[in-house]
């Protein structure tokens, strides 16, 4: 798939607390790169007591396979302490890449 560098600048836009679940906002390009600022972040809301951690990605406009890992292994680490991971908001292209991977079945996702 072809990247679009236009909007490439990964960010955490945001991370915010409503009781028991945590909203953690993205933006730009998940890859090998930025994965560790995501990977951080998930950590912090997990230490913050989010049983539930939300991961907005409208704003994402890629993923690779080193940030669907940190997903995937969030997602087991919520699982087995009893919480969850929902994906929520995803674009087009990063749908496309969820479901060829075939995660579109292992993750909660929201459109």
């Amino acid at each position: 798939m072809e990247r679009d560098h236009s909007d490439s600048e990964f960010s955490v836009v945001g991370l915010s607390y409503s009781g028991s679940e945590a909203v953690i906002t993205l933006a730009g390009e998940l890859d090998l790169a930025s994965a560790p600022v995501l990977h951080e972040s998930l950590l912090e809301a997990a230490s913050g007591g989010a049983e539930t951690i939300k991961i907005d990605i409208q704003r994402l406009t890629y993923i690779d396979s080193v940030g669907l890992g940190v997903l995937v292994s969030a997602h087991k680490r919520l699982q087995s302490n009893g919480g969850s991971l929902v994906i929520s908001g995803p674009t087009a292209r990063v749908m496309r890449v969820l479901a060829v991977s075939g995660l579109t079945r292992y993750f909660t996702i929201r459109t």
